[in-house]
Parts: C-alpha cells; structure tokens; sequence
C-alpha cells in the first residue's frame, strides 16, 4: 500500500470518526428539531382546541338573539356564519387528533353540533315562526334546554381535548430534552476517539517511511560514482517502493544500453534502444543509428509497397538522410525509375491498342528487356486477325450467309475463348430467329397452336411478339367462325366486334363487316319487297343499284312484281265481265215472259260469257305459276 494512501487511509479513518460525529451530530439535532417541532405543534393544537370551546356559545348566542329579536333574516345569515366557523373548526379539529379518544372527543363534538343545528333550524326556528302560545312557548323553553345541553356539552369535550393535547405537549417536551442530553453525551466520546486514533496512525505512519529511505540514500551514492551493480532489496508497494523500483529500472537501462551497441554493430536492429532523458547522449546516438536504417529500410518497403499498389510516382525521398544513407537513396530511386520508364512506353503502346490504334509504333528495348517487344507484338497480331475475321464474318452475314464463323482453331488462350464465345452468341441469335420464324410459318399454314419456346432474359420480347400475333390471329378465326354460325342460325344482322382488335386487325374486321353489308342488302330489300307483294302491294320494286348477281336477282323479283300486277288487273277485268254477265242474266230472267227465242239467246250470251271467264281465269293461273317460278329461281 502506498504511503499517500497510507497517510489518507488513516486521515480517512479520523475523517470517517468525524464524519461519523457529524453525522450523529446532524441526526440527533435533525431529531431534536423534530421533537421541538412537535412540541410547537402540540402547544398549538391545544390553543386551538381551547379557542374552539367557545364555537357552541357563539351559536347560542344567534339563538337567543332569534328567540328575542325574531328578526329571522339576520337570524338566517348569522347562523349560517356561524355554522360555517364550527364546521370548519370541528373539521380543523378532526385534523388534529390522532390518539383513539381524542378521535371519539372530535366525532362526539360533531355529532353535538349536528344536533344543536338540526333542534335550532328544524324545530325551533319554525316555531318561533309561528302565532306564540302556551303550548308553543313551553315547546320553545324546552328545545332551549337541550339546545343548551348540546353546547355545554360541545365545550365539556373541547375541554377534554384540550387538557388531553397539553398532556401530550408536556410528553415532548419531556422527550425532547431527553434526546438533548444524550446527544451531548455521545459528541463528547466520540471526540475523545477521534484524538486517540489520529495519535496511532501518524506514529505507524512514520515508522513506516525513515527506514527505506535510508537504504535508498546509500544505493543513490553508489550510482553517483558509475557502480551499477547496485543491489536495492526493497519490496514495498507504496512510494518508498516505487522509489525503489526505479533505481533498480535505471540499472538495468544501463546494462541494456550495452548490450544494444553490441548488437547493432552485428546488424541486428531488432535491439530496443531505451533513452533515459535528453540528456542521455549515448542512448540520443544509439537511438539515431537505429533510426536512420530502419528509415531507409521503411522508406523502400512503403515505395516497394505503393509501386505494387499503383502510385509508381513514389521515391525515397533522398533529402531526409544525410552521407551514404542518401548514396543509398539516390541508387535506389534511379534503378526503380528506370524500369518504370521502359513500362510507360510499353503501356502507351498499350492504351493506344486500348484506343483501337493497333499500329502504334513501340521501340526495341536492349538485352532481356526485349521480351516486352515480342509479348506486345503477339498481342498485336491476335488482335489484328480477330478484328480482321469478325468483319469478314459481320460482311458475309449481311450478305445472307449466316452459316460462316470465326476459324477458332486459329486463336489460342483467351484469344480463342473470344472466338468462341462470339460464334456461339451469334449462333444463339441465329438459333432463336429460326426457332421464332418456323412458328410464323405455322401460322401461315393455318396452325395457329403451333408451340414456341420461352426464351430467357431480354429475348423474351419475341414470345411477347409472336404471342401478340397468335393471340390476333385466332381472335380473327373465332369471330369469323362466329359470324359464320350467326349466318348458318339465320341471324344475318350480327356483325364482327372491331373494337377488340386494333390497328390492320380491327380494319380486317370491319372490312368483313363491309363484306356481309353488301351481300346482305339487296337481300334485306329483296326480303322487304316480298313482304310488301304478300300482302298485295303489287306495286312494289327493288330500287337499289346493284351489280352482278345482285342485279339479276333485283331484275328477277322486279319481274315478279309486274307480273302479279298484270295478272291482278286481268282478274280483276274479268271480274268486270262476270259482273257485266250476271247483269245480263238478271235482265234475261225478267224478260222469260217474252218469249223462248229470247230466253235461248239469252242463254247461249250467258254461256258464251262465262266461257270467256273460264278462259281468263285459267290465264290468269298460269300467269302466277310462272311469277312462282321466278320467285323460286331468285
């Protein structure tokens, strides 16, 4: 243990002994204050509880005042002061207390002034309202008595209270200078205590300390005359120890600073040079040997370093060494700049490759640095005749001969790997724009299932195309199918939907729509005609101009027309005749009287005109078989 944390260790202890008188000093006056607070507290609760004695008088005295004056207002506003002042001091009272009885003296207070209130507001004060009687005057003399009784007995508890609250103000003060006593009893030990255990330590503490110092002084004289074989047997933890430990730690340097000389003469800079001060000449000097050859040596292992990292700008920086440490510098510098500059030509003759300039001219190096030429220049070549048989390569393909390919055999290394990969990307390309083609073949062929593979990554873009057309393809397909089944199930109005397909598609469909338009018209209006004849409009034609087939069938059904038109107006000239006949009849029979000649030849007129009817009639049958016919042929 130190000395300074001896000597505190036993200032701590007389420090802790007065600490600890202190704090005993601090509680037990702490606790005096309290118990002197406490016996201010009682005194003032038992001057409380004597001023409150006298709340039950104050509240008789409005009473009286009522049964007196009766003047019931001002009655009302006192007594309701008054009951407020008494509520508040019972209830102050209630705060006070804490011992059982006096908790049972404040209930009983309260409970009294409860009823005195109760026998004053609810009874007396309405009967000293009312018309004054005998009976009434009894009554109020009466609740005056127990009125009365209440208040004697609310100052007979305040009493109680009272004497109880100065009882235990006397008990306080009893403890309190009890605890003063013993307070002043316990400082005086204490600082007895305290005296006689600082006198103890400082004489251990004394003892402890002369005694190596004296053995120090005698080693310290040794060193001063250059004896460092020194023997310090001391083995202690606190200064004096520490003291110690460095007069041994400064005999070892001594012996070390000898030991490193030796060393450093054999080349061995792993040695440790411990410099004692500033002053330490020996040490300085040993110290800047040692330095400026792990300098040199640090500074080409940090430009060997930085060359491999690609800062090849970095040199040994020949001002920070003096003599032949900087020759040594120097050399080094020149001999490292030299290969650097023989690898800038080369690598300018590299980054013009880089830059497509595969003709920049490179120097011939002298002796073993030749082989820098012959690599470049091998480097040169492949590249030449790859460029040179990927156009060729790029020429015949645009040419229409996909089938021609990079000589990879002809490459070697990576050279080839280049080749090879090139001819394979091509080929893929070409395999997939085959793969792509042969389904739009298919779908030429009507196979609009035909399968196509998925391609992977950014190809995909030719599923998404092809997939694109065979989806229009068969939507096309099945709205034709579809419009083909309307037209088998007669419904001839139903049309292609254009509106789901875009661009040439939907002009497709609505050109099919187009299609069924002209077809369907001059059959919609040979339909209407029709109509028209079959319910005896004989005068109804076809009227819109067609070509072909569509005119032959209008010329047809027109035909039709003014043949049922004629045959109608032969009928009808027929029927004209019959009725002219029965005309004729009528007039003969009116005229059998007159004789049998006329009456034959009557009769042979009669005949000679229904058979002219029979024959008209019979025309006019043949004449619509024929319409019939034409109808039918259209």
């Amino acid at each position: 243990m130190k000395i300074g944390l001896k000597m505190a260790l036993g200032f701590g202890v007389v420090l802790a002994i007065l600490l600890a008188v202190s704090l005993i000093a601090y509680f037990n006056t702490t606790k005096l204050a309290t118990l002197e607070a406490d016996l201010v507290k009682r005194s003032n609760e038992a001057v409380a509880v004597r001023e409150m004695a006298g709340m039950g008088n104050a509240a008789y005295s409005v009473i009286a005042d009522a049964v007196i004056n009766r003047d019931f207002a001002a009655v009302n506003r006192d007594w309701r002061e008054v009951q407020q002042e008494m509520k508040e001091d019972i209830a102050r009272m209630e705060a006070l207390v804490d011992h059982p009885d006096e908790v049972r003296w404040a209930k009983e207070v309260k409970a009294a002034e409860e009823k005195m209130n109760a026998l004053f507001t609810e009874e007396l004060l309405p009967l000293l309202q009312q018309e004054q009687t005998a009976e009434t005057i009894a009554r109020v003399r009466d609740l005056d008595e127990q009125i009365d009784r209440e208040k004697n007995a609310i100052a007979s508890l305040c009493q109680k209270l009272s004497e109880s609250l100065t009882e235990e103000m006397h008990k306080a003060e009893e403890r309190f200078e009890a605890s003063a006593d013993q307070t002043q009893t316990l400082l005086l030990i204490l600082t007895v205590l305290a005296l006689l255990i600082a006198s103890v330590v400082a004489l251990v503490l004394s003892r402890g300390i002369t005694n190596p110092l004296a053995t120090l002084v005698s080693a310290a004289n040794g060193l001063r005359h250059g004896d460092i074989q020194q023997q310090i047997d001391i083995e202690r933890s606190d200064e004096l120890g520490e003291l110690a430990d460095a007069f041994k730690g400064m005999i070892a340097q001594q012996k070390k600073k000898a030991d490193v000389a030796a060393r450093l003469a054999d080349g061995d800079l792993s040695a440790k040079v411990d410099v004692a001060s500033e002053k330490d000449t020996l040490g300085h000097a040993l110290e800047k040997l040692q330095g400026n050859i792990r300098r040199l040596i640090d500074n080409m292992n940090h430009m060997s370093h930085e060359h491999d990292a690609g800062d090849i700008d970095v040199v040994i920086p020949v001002n920070d060494f003096n003599g032949a440490y900087r020759d040594m510098a120097d050399g080094v510098n020149k001999m490292v700049n030299g290969h650097i500059a023989v690898k800038k030509k080369a690598m300018a003759c590299v980054a013009e490759f880089g830059r497509g300039n595969f003709d920049a001219h490179l120097e011939q190096f002298p002796g073993k640095k030749a082989f820098i030429n012959e690599t470049i220049e091998g480097v040169r070549s492949n590249i030449k005749k790859f460029i040179a048989d990927m156009n060729h390569m790029s020429h015949e393909h645009d040419a229409g001969d996909i089938d021609v390919v990079i000589p990879v055999n002809e490459f070697s290394g990576s050279f080839k790997e280049m080749a090879s990969g090139v001819n394979n990307m091509v080929n893929g390309h070409i395999a997939v724009k085959k793969k792509a083609m042969a389904c739009i073949r298919e779908f030429g062929n009507g196979n609009f299932d035909a399968p196509l593979e998925s391609f992977p990554g950014k190809k995909a873009f030719i599923n998404e195309t092809i997939e694109a057309v065979r989806a229009n393809l068969k939507g096309i397909a099945a709205e034709v199918e579809r419009l083909i089944e309307a037209s088998r199930a007669g419904n001839l109005k139903e049309r292609g939907e254009a509106g789901a397909f875009n661009g040439g598609w939907e002009s497709l469909i609505e050109g099919v729509n187009e299609l069924l338009d002209t077809i369907l018209q001059p059959i919609n209006e040979a339909s209407y005609v029709l109509d028209e004849l079959a319910n005896y409009n004989l005068t109804a034609r076809v009227k819109g101009d067609y070509r072909g087939d569509h005119a032959r069938i209008k010329n047809a059904l027109n035909t039709t027309g003014k043949v049922l038109h004629d045959a109608m107006a032969q009928v009808q000239q027929a029927v004209g005749q019959v009725n002219s006949a029965a005309q004729q009849i009528s007039i003969s029979s009116q005229q059998v009287a007159e004789g049998a000649s006329e009456q034959a030849s009557s009769l042979e007129e009669t005949t000679s005109s229904m058979e002219e009817m029979s024959g008209m009639t019979k025309q006019n049958a043949d004449n619509t078989r024929q319409a019939q016919t034409l109808a039918e042929d259209t």
